[in-house]
């Protein structure tokens, strides 16, 4: 920061401050990351909050649920981060992850006792809450078969708040060519369009993306705009794995400079017009509908209780932390504010287990068409 004079004095704001020192910090983590800076020292997992640390207390169906059946998965801008119940293999983890495989589980009830419950921890106020103007979680609903995406699809949950989401579901299906120009199948006869096509088709051959998404073709297409003008990778599509290895990422503040100017740009000319056309809605979609309500968390009763639970051990190893089964250690429990200031209760169920079909249907089929035809001209032969 000192190098690339970037402080608070230097800064229009402090939040363009926080901006610019993330954006920086970020770029060089996942630079150190790409080159395996250090090898079997530096890892994103390592040096990031972990939620054998972050999980207090964790419910699924009113069956208790710990941080080994969370699927960890890395984001450029939220660092770790974790999904439950998305049904993936244990071959994409690493041991130090201790994801437990399971098939997909289920909710067969509604309601806010049969959901997914957890009590979680931000971390201390001088690490975790550094560098930063908001404090508390991201989270994600979506569909195991989709790929997540935090800033566009995520909410933000406070601390000393206990957040009741209550999801709803919608389907849409849209009619394919010639009645819309939506994507049912990304095939290799479509791969051959663009260059936009051939990276999402590749990834699904590869079996890192399962479908067709717009949102997916959108951070490609952006990607691509980007390199073009800034001759460098954006960071922030690192783990999407979508450009050449040859092209270097964007790490100077220069370079990150322009990354910003060549976002403002995508959005406001011609940039996001050309993607949207290149990028069409998916032909079937599965929608989340999210009634978000809030109490306060926790009354002073139920913080003092804290101290009689217990924190998992983990027992660190030079360079990296190696989760055991041992006996739990004592958690004596911090006081009443940090607890308010620190801690959050989410509560995620379904509001209703009925869910509403949107489907498309042409309003004449080829039998009618001709029908229509022969009898007009039956008609037009007698008169």
């Amino acid at each position: 920061m000192n190098a690339n004079q970037i402080d608070v004095a230097r800064s229009t704001s402090l939040r363009d401050f926080v901006d610019r020192t993330m954006d920086l910090v970020n770029a060089n983590f996942m630079y150190w990351h790409s080159i395996n800076y250090e090898p079997d020292y530096f890892d994103l997992f390592d040096n990031g909050f972990w939620l054998a640390q972050m999980l207090v207390t964790c419910e699924f169906n009113g069956q208790p649920c710990t941080y080994r059946d969370f699927y960890y998965f890395p984001d450029t801008t939220y660092g770790n981060c974790y999904r439950f119940n998305g049904g993936e293999s244990t071959s994409n983890q690493t041991a130090r992850h201790s994801y437990v495989a399971r098939d997909t589980i289920m909710s067969s009830k509604s309601g806010n006792q049969n959901g997914l419950r957890l009590e979680l921890y931000s971390g201390s106020l001088l690490t975790q809450h550094f560098y930063t103007y908001k404090v508390g979680f991201r989270v994600i609903i979506h569909n195991q078969s989709t790929a997540p995406f935090p800033d566009e699809d995520g909410i933000d949950i406070p601390v000393g708040k206990q957040t009741n989401i209550a999801v709803t579901r919608s389907f849409i299906d849209r009619l394919p060519a010639p009645f819309s120009d939506c994507i049912d199948t990304l095939d290799e006869r479509m791969s051959t369009r663009n260059e936009i096509y051939q990276i999402m088709y590749q990834k699904i051959q590869q079996k890192t993306l399962f479908k067709y998404q717009q949102n997916y073709c959108m951070k490609v297409c952006t990607s691509l705009f980007i390199i073009s003008k800034c001759h460098c990778m954006s960071y922030a599509y690192y783990y999407m794995n979508i450009t050449p290895q040859s092209v270097p990422g964007c790490r100077s503040i220069i370079q990150l400079d322009c990354v910003k100017a060549a976002d403002i740009e995508f959005a406001n000319g011609d940039g996001i017009v050309d993607c949207y056309a290149k990028c069409p809605l998916e032909c079937s979609t599965q929608n989340f509908d999210l009634n978000v309500r809030q109490a306060d968390y926790p009354p002073q009763w139920y913080a003092n209780g804290f101290k009689l639970y217990s924190r998992n051990n983990i027992t660190y190893h030079p360079g990296r932390p190696v989760y055991v089964d041992q006996e739990p250690l004592p958690y004596s429990g911090p006081t009443y504010s940090l607890i308010k200031t620190q801690t959050s209760f989410l509560n995620i169920f379904y509001k209703t287990l009925q869910y509403s079909v949107l489907s498309s249907k042409p309003a004449s089929t080829l039998d009618v068409l001709i029908a229509t035809i022969g009898g007009n001209i039956g008609l037009f032969s007698g008169a």
